[in-house]
């Protein structure tokens, strides 16, 4: 819509189609473009004990990855009698989880 609405013509997938727009509005305008993309979800998980004699309990739980990117930053100083002090820099980070559904582990304890 909108390279359609700019006069673009990028047709084709949906693969590549960030690389086809990015380029055309950098060569016709000089912009540079930057397309990200979210999905929510959302699943009903339904648990039931089947047990008359055990309560169930149960745990519910995702694998979650975080990704940081750290640089180690040198700044110049005007001698070099001043010495370096470096620090670590944070450039980026990400979270998220994988498109897996939730693991479910249970423990079945007795009824007294």
């Amino acid at each position: 819509m909108l390279a359609k609405s700019l006069g673009l013509a990028v047709g084709g997938e949906a693969a590549g189609f960030q690389a086809k727009l990015d380029s055309q509005l950098q060569e016709e305008f000089g912009l540079k473009l930057n397309i990200t993309a979210q999905e929510e979800r959302s699943t009903k998980l339904t648990l039931t004990n089947q047990s008359n004699d055990c309560y169930r309990l149960f745990a519910l739980w995702h694998v979650d990855y975080r990704i940081t990117v750290h640089a180690l930053d040198v700044p110049v100083q005007r001698g070099l009698s001043e010495g370096f002090r470096p620090t670590w820099v944070s450039r980026g980070d990400i979270n998220f989880v994988t498109t897996n559904e939730p693991f479910i582990t249970f423990m079945e304890i007795r009824r007294s």
